[in-house]
């Protein structure tokens, strides 16, 4: 018994710890193939993802390309329908609306102007666009679609560099409608609404503070009547010889010439003397 309690007592060694490369090793040899068939996947993936880029980066440069050479309303559609969502589709739609305003196509231009804001979310003049639907809309006499198109743009984006310009376009919509003393309220308050975004557009709010200003009625002050200006002196008119009428049968003398010398007076010839006859006796 006492051999066996000491067979039993003896300690056993502990399991050797694998070091870091011989696990890995053993985890390669056991995954062999799932990690080539990921490494695989990563390299048809970015191969994928570098063509995409390739061909868009092309498709792009042909928009743009097109864009540039378009001149008309019908061209302008041949880009929007063949590179729809491009940056080049969008700069097309703008371009479409200005030519449509210009022909006087006015409602069309408004609707490309909201085709635009459909349809191009991340393009760089969205802001800018939208204050020019709202001008529009107020040009036609849509005042309301104007007043919600610019109070929409101030309340999405209130940090706009822009939202300056929607907003005195709101105070020009109260002057419109009589409103002066709130149109005038609201201009004096967008230097304090807007501290720092003001500066190309205090221009624009000074001119219209002062035609407001001159458009209200001044009152003259009654004085005494201004002191009569001095009448000009009367000039005597020049004293004018009427020319000598002749007779209308009457032959005009020739005009003597300045150089020619006067003829010499002629002495009449004396009368011949008769004689004197002696009286009869």
């Amino acid at each position: 018994m006492s051999d066996a309690k000491a067979i039993h007592a003896v300690p056993t060694d502990p399991p050797v710890a694998l070091s870091a490369e011989s696990r890995i090793e053993r985890f390669l040899e056991e995954n062999f193939k799932k990690v080539v068939l990921a490494l695989l996947l990563v390299v048809a993936l970015l191969a994928g993802w570098f063509t995409s880029r390739h061909f868009t980066a092309q498709r792009n440069l042909e928009a743009a390309e097109k864009f540039s050479s378009s001149t008309s309303v019908e061209e302008c559609d041949v880009v929007i329908q063949k590179y729809p969502g491009s940056t080049a589709a969008g700069n097309a739609l703008l371009q479409k609306a200005d030519l449509l305003w210009q022909q006087g196509k006015k409602q069309s231009s408004i609707d490309t102007l909201q085709e635009f804001l459909k349809t191009m979310s991340a393009h760089s003049l969205r802001a800018s666009t939208t204050i020019a639907l709202g001008t529009k809309q107020a040009a036609m006499g849509d005042k309301d679609a104007a007043r919600a198109t610019f109070e929409t743009f101030l309340k999405n984006s209130p940090q706009d560099e822009l939202a300056p310009a929607a907003d005195i376009q709101l105070g020009d919509l109260l002057w419109q409608d009589g409103k002066d003393a709130e149109a005038k309220k609201h201009y004096d308050s967008l230097l304090q609404k807007y501290p720092g975004k003001m500066a190309m557009f205090t221009q624009s709010l000074d001119e219209r503070l002062q035609l407001m200003g001159s458009a209200l009625p001044q009152i003259e002050v009654a004085g005494p009547p201004p002191a009569p200006k001095p009448a000009p002196p009367v000039l005597e008119p020049p004293q004018i010889t009427a020319p000598q009428l002749l007779p209308p049968d009457a032959t005009p003398l020739p005009a003597p010439s300045p150089t020619a010398t006067p003829p010499p007076a002629q002495t009449p010839d004396p009368a011949p003397v008769k004689p004197i006859s002696k009286p009869k006796p």
